[in-house]
C-alpha cells in the first residue's frame, strides 16, 4: 500500500460525506414550494384585494403584482410567484386599513367631492 493513496481516499471520504451533509442541511433550509400552495397564496391575496376595493382602498399596482405572479407560476418561477403573492396581500390589507382609518376623518369642505 503506497501512504500517499490512503489519504487521497480518506481526503475523497470526507469530501463525500461533507458534500452530502451540506446537501441536506441546503434542503432543510429551502423548503420546496408546490404550486398549489403559491396558487392558494395569490387566491388569498386576490380576496384581500377585493376586500381593499369594496372600501375603496384598493392601491395601485396589486392587480399586476397578482397577474405577474401568475405568469410566474406557469414560468415555473415558484418562489418569485410566492413573494409576489405575499406582498400583494400585505399591500391590500395595508389599503383596507387606511381606508378604514381615514373613512372616520372630517375633510375639510374644499377637499370634498362636489356634486
Amino acid at each position: 500500500m503506497h501512504i500517499g493513496s490512503i489519504s487521497d481516499y480518506t481526503l475523497l471520504i470526507l469530501l463525500l460525506l461533507y458534500s452530502q451533509a451540506s446537501l441536506a442541511e441546503a434542503k432543510k433550509h429551502t423548503p420546496t414550494l408546490k404550486p398549489i400552495e403559491v396558487e392558494r397564496a395569490i387566491i388569498m391575496a386576490d380576496a384581500a384585494r377585493k376586500e381593499a376595493a369594496s372600501v375603496e382602498g384598493e392601491w395601485r399596482g396589486i392587480r399586476k403584482m397578482l397577474l405577474r405572479a401568475r405568469a410566474a407560476i406557469w414560468e415555473e418561477n415558484l418562489e418569485l410567484a410566492m413573494e409576489l403573492a405575499i406582498k400583494a396581500q400585505k399591500l391590500a390589507k395595508l389599503g383596507y386599513a387606511q381606508a378604514v382609518e381615514q373613512s372616520e376623518l372630517d375633510m375639510p369642505e374644499y377637499l370634498q367631492e362636489r356634486k
